[in-house]
């Protein structure tokens, strides 16, 4: 099933690309400002029941944070 067939009522305009997570990924909710803790709290209760059947854990990202990982270099160079 894909992410975009779910519907959420988050009180905010969501945009998503196209994904189609598998067991054991990690999706990223990123906003753009800080929020409430109403507001978290609101997050956690829709977003979590919606990504459990997909077997995904998320992380929300708020006051425009970003994420990423660095891997260590290989030896050779590549």
């Amino acid at each position: 099933m894909n992410i975009e067939d779910q519907t959420l009522e988050l009180g905010f305009n969501l945009s998503t690309n196209v994904i189609q997570p598998a067991p054991g990924d990690l999706i990223v909710v990123k906003v753009s400002h800080l929020l409430t803790v109403s507001q978290r709290e609101m997050f956690t209760e829709k977003l979590q029941p919606a990504f459990e059947p997909f077997g995904c854990k998320f992380l929300l990202l708020e006051g425009g944070a970003d994420i990423m990982l660095v891997k260590k270099a290989k030896p050779d160079g590549c």
